[in-house]
């Protein structure tokens, strides 16, 4: 990899805007998450529903894997803020880490087809499942930490991030089809096309990550090598990681993001997986062939509509503000999460094709606008404490993320179950369980939105004031 400039930051007012072909790279590297999609779409897809294995079993290995996430964040973390090398402290993350997601979420799928017990399947799933999770997490700490130090200004930082969503849908787009096109008749089985399909995510995931490795550039190398200071125990890390947590215990605009970005992220984990259950079983009577083709159709749907979505966010956060575009998008989305009610209607399936109006242009403009103003409150952090540490402000989201996401995984298993889903029924399950699944995954997840929309209805972080603390921060840089 080409060695770092020297330079820790720019003056204020010059060289803030990043050359298009670095953005477009960063941005490239977004596609490693399909490891991510990919684990959400075909995990219960495959080892339930083909397979048969207890959703319970499943649920609980994708629960155990947050668990052990949230000790190894703050670990991986602290590693990336204080690692020092010549080609800096992320990038080296971001190579070996999308590495071993690549080739854990090709491995994932080449079990024996036939013969094993649940549990077997169950302990292959689960081992397989946290090697990948530990290059997630690598990948994860350097690409976010990235993202929140590749640009300096308030409208820079959404431009970089609108970018980067570009790439981001495609993962949006490929995630609910995959199913489907493991079903293809090219291949003898469900689990043969996982198979292929995982090798070749696997593939892409590793083809995304080396030339954001390579090609992207920090701008705070020199900084923290006259701040950075050695790990003198194994234990440090973690106690680092709790130091950070306290530290910016009065940062209340991270908090506020934060509960946003957690509250939605468990509705989206308990509720949202008993979508393809309410399609598959309830609207197409357990034919998941034509339901998961619906599934893919309506994703890809909503990633058209997003491309035209986040231009057009992009336009609103520079005219109306980054945290005003973010209420719409939740008050947007939740206006949709609504509307599943009636639109999930076996009578007329094409009404779910209604939804990407309300529910992906709402999520694509926020996971668009979330980065740019965690950038921005990282800033409100160096202002007040004098440090970048980029990577611990995302071990403490991942944290909120993971122990979320798990608690909400194994609880929707048993949610699933306490519905009265009961599989070898297929679309024959008893009204009174459909009308609790599709109850759950309209008006259960639109409460969640409104919670989220009340965390950030205080926020006010604007550009006058974010280009003040940009030029503050930016003298005393000058100064180190």
């Amino acid at each position: 990899m080409p060695e770092q400039p020297q330079s820790p930051s720019s003056p204020a007012g010059q060289n803030s805007r990043i050359p298009l072909w670095r953005a477009l790279v960063y941005g490239l590297g977004s596609l490693a998450g399909l490891g991510g999609a990919g684990m959400n779409s075909l995990s219960l897809n495959i080892f339930n529903i083909t397979l048969g294995v207890d959703v319970a079993l499943i649920t609980s290995a994708m629960g155990i894997v947050q668990f052990v996430g949230i000790l190894l964040d703050p670990v991986i973390a602290n590693f990336s803020d204080n690692f020092l090398s010549r080609w800096g402290r992320r990038r080296p993350l971001l190579m070996v880490g999308g590495v071993i997601g690549g080739l854990s979420f090709a491995a994932v799928w080449m079990f024996p087809p036939t013969g094993w017990s649940q549990h077997q399947y169950f302990l292959w799933y689960l081992g397989f499942s946290l090697v990948l999770n530990l290059g997630n997490s690598m990948y994860g700490a350097g690409y976010f930490a990235l993202g929140i130090e590749i640009a300096s200004d308030y409208q820079e930082r959404t431009r970089v991030m609108a970018i980067r969503s570009y790439f981001s849908t495609i993962a949006a787009l490929a995630g609910p089809w995959l199913f489907f096109l493991c079903q293809l008749s090219i291949f003898a089985s469900a689990l043969m096309g996982a198979r292929w399909i995982g090798a070749i995510i696997g593939a892409v995931v590793i083809g995304a990550a080396i030339p954001c490795a390579i090609f992207t550039r920090e701008r705070f190398v020199e900084l923290v090598k006259k701040e950075a200071e050695p790990i003198k125990s194994p234990w440090e890390p973690v106690v680092n990681f709790f130091k950070t947590v306290i530290s910016i215990g009065n940062n209340r605009y991270f908090w506020m993001l934060l509960g946003a970005a957690v509250t939605l992220c468990s509705g989206l984990s308990l509720f949202e997986q008993l979508g393809n259950y309410v399609t598959y079983f309830y609207v197409f009577h357990g034919d998941t062939v034509t339901g998961s083709q619906f599934t893919g159709w309506g994703n890809t749907l909503g990633v058209a509509l997003s491309i035209f979505a986040i231009p057009l966010a992009q336009k609103l956060c520079n005219q109306l503000g980054k945290h005003v575009v973010l209420r719409m998008a939740l008050g947007w989305m939740l206006l949709g999460s609504a509307l599943k009610w009636w639109c999930y209607n076996p009578h007329y399936p094409y009404l779910i094709f209604v939804i990407p109006f309300f529910y992906s242009v709402g999520i694509s403009s926020f996971w668009m606008i979330l980065p740019a103003m965690q950038a921005d409150v990282v800033d409100i952090d160096e202002l007040r404490s004098g440090k970048r540490r980029e990577a611990m402000f995302g071990a403490v989201t991942s944290l909120g993320f993971r122990a979320s996401s798990a608690i909400s995984i194994i609880l929707m298993g048993l949610i699933l179950k306490a519905t009265g889903f009961v599989r070898a029924l297929g679309g024959n399950q008893p009204p009174e369980t459909f009308l609790r699944m599709r109850f759950l995954y309209s008006f259960a997840m639109a409460a969640t939105l409104l919670i989220s929309l009340l965390f950030i209805f205080k926020y006010d972080l604007t550009a006058k004031k974010m280009e003040d603390v940009r030029k503050e921060l930016e003298r005393r840089r000058a100064n180190v």
